[in-house]
Formats: C-alpha cells, structure tokens, sequence
C-alpha cells in the first residue's frame, strides 16, 4: 500500500516502465502493475544486492518514468551513482528493508518503509511514505484516505478532483510504529553490534562473505547476508543449518522471476541476481535483539560446522552427533 501511493504521489506519465530490481520480495513489482505501469528488471550488483546502474543503462528507454531501487537486507543501493547516472528520472525508494540504515532517510523524492513485524520498526504491519515535498505528501494522503479527509486543503492547493482506497494506518498499529521509531537507533545499534560480534567469530574463513565492520557502519541489518563461497553451495548450507536448529533463508529471485515471467519486463540477463540466489546467498534473521554475543558464539559455531561438516565438541556436548545431523 505504501509503495502504491508513493507511485501515485509521483504524477508520472500513465502506462510508463519502472526499473526496479527482480532480487526483492513481489509487492515491489506488483505495486508496479496495481498503479497501471510496467516493471522493468535490471540486474543487481554482487557485493550489495541492490540495483547495479550498469544495468539500469541497459534497460532505460524512451518509456522509462522512474526508477525504483530497492534497499536490500538492510544495505542503500548507490544512489550517488544512480543520480549522476540517471539525473533526469525521478527515484522511487523502496527502503522497507533499511529503514534507519543512515541519519539520511531520504535518497530518492520519495521513499518507502515497512513496519511488518521482522523489519527494523516491528509494528506488525503496515508502511510509510516519507518525502519532502509537500505536494507529493499532499497526493499520498488523498490517496490513502478516500481523498475525502484531506479534500479541503487539496482544493485550497489546486489540486482539482481526486479519488483515493482506504489504505490508511489504524490507530494501534500507529501508535507502536511511532514508539518503534523511538526505539530505531538503538535498536539497530544493538544489530550492528551483534553483526560485529559475528564478524569477529567468523573473519577468518575465506569460504564465506560477511559484512565487514565498515559496512556494517552503514548496514539497517534487517537481516544478516551471509555468502557461502565454498564447494557445499548455499542449499547444502542451509540444510545442514537446520539440521543444526538454526533456520536460514534463501532470498527472493525465483518466485519472483516465475511470478513475472510472462510479463514483457526482462531485456536483459539476470545473470547475478540468479547467481546469488541459486548458489550463493543465504540469510541469517538472528542477528538482531534481543539475541546476545553469547548467541552470535554460539551461531557462528554452528555456521563453522556446516561449513566444514565437522560437528565440534561443543556441539556434541549438547547432543549433536556428526552421523545424526550431516
């Protein structure tokens, strides 16, 4: 809902294409579609999983309205580039996964949160548009009220007739959002640090990737991106993970990808989106309060273990025995 009326806040010219990512969840290309455009993927850098600029060249053509970033596991895509790139395209930002990662909120005219319960503000659900345009402000209230709350000062602004959905935030789930961002800084301190503590168990293994302590700096870490390197692959990892008691997740690229398959939205090889998915990638929703450094020992023993598919002492000691789990 809140990606819809940050489309619609735009006032884009109707039908148009919208780039954006395949390597995200699908409400991004369906509220697309739901606003009357059509997605347009570009691939996604390896190193941040976010769109690569590269490939938005390659794909922006004459229909192109906006482009829409997305904000992946916690990490801001490059916008420095994106905007020297492309000064002439208006920036959705799809920030539900990195609300909070910089004191900068806003990178594109509009932007996006979520407050689903796992994201960085966990107010069970529901969104936020955020922008510092009064006018685009104006569009997204009238569009999520009916246009009816708001109508007096649309037409005092001459913003003519307008119609809007119910697409409001109840009052309950506002008030734990607005707590919630009491609690963001803090809150994702206490991520960094833990992904800082799991940095140090695990620094020294050159089969995995890990966010470093300098990109954790500027990391919402709503989830912890782990890639696995080595000859096991990412599946086997996370089998054994959770042979292990420790879940893992894997990312979005295919039920995407099958879901828009049809559309003409692909002009270009996805050849790292499917890369990191398929192979690569895995996710780890631990790394997050109120879990303790104990706790990332402990995780990063396990992660050591399905990497090397050696269950060590520690680890038999509480009941884990090498033939049972690998």
């Amino acid at each position: 809902m809140a990606l819809m009326a940050a489309i619609r806040s735009m006032q884009l010219l109707r039908g148009g294409e919208i780039i954006t990512s395949p390597y995200t969840f699908s409400a991004t290309p369906a509220a697309i579609l739901f606003m009357g455009y059509q997605p347009v993927f570009a691939d996604v850098d390896r190193q941040t999983f976010c769109l690569d600029p590269a490939s938005i060249a390659r794909v922006v053509g004459p229909d192109t309205v906006a482009l829409m970033p997305v904000d992946l596991f916690g990490r801001l895509a490059d916008y420095d580039r994106i905007r020297q790139m492309f000064p002439h395209l208006p920036i959705i930002q799809d920030a539900c996964q990195a609300v909070g990662a910089t004191k900068d909120w806003l990178r594109g005219k509009v932007a996006v949160w979520s407050l689903n319960g796992g994201k960085n503000i966990p107010a069970g659900e529901g969104g936020m548009v955020l922008t510092n345009d009064d006018r685009a402000a104006m569009r997204a209230r009238l569009f999520v009220s009916h246009a009816e709350n708001f109508e007096k000062q649309a037409r005092e602004s001459g913003y003519g007739k307008n119609v809007g959905i119910n697409g409001r935030l109840n009052e309950i789930t506002a008030c734990v959002a607005y707590h919630g961002m009491l609690d963001l800084p803090k809150n994702n301190r206490i991520r960094r640090l833990l992904a800082d503590e799991l940095w140090r168990q695990l620094k020294h293994r050159s089969d995995i990737e890990i966010p470093s302590p300098g990109e954790i700096q500027h990391h919402a870490l709503y989830v912890y991106p782990l890639r696995v390197k080595n000859t096991i692959g990412a599946k086997s990892f996370v089998e054994r993970m959770k042979r292990l008691g420790v879940e893992v997740g894997r990312g979005y690229i295919t039920p995407t990808l099958d879901k828009y398959a049809a559309l003409p939205a692909g002009r270009v090889p996805l050849d790292m989106a499917r890369v990191l998915s398929e192979h690569e990638l895995c996710l780890l929703s631990q790394v997050r309060p109120p879990a303790t450094k104990a706790d990332m020992a402990y995780l990063a023993t396990c992660i050591e273990a399905a990497l090397d598919g050696v269950i060590p002492k520690k680890l038999r000691a509480l009941g884990f025995v090498a033939e049972s789990v690998f």
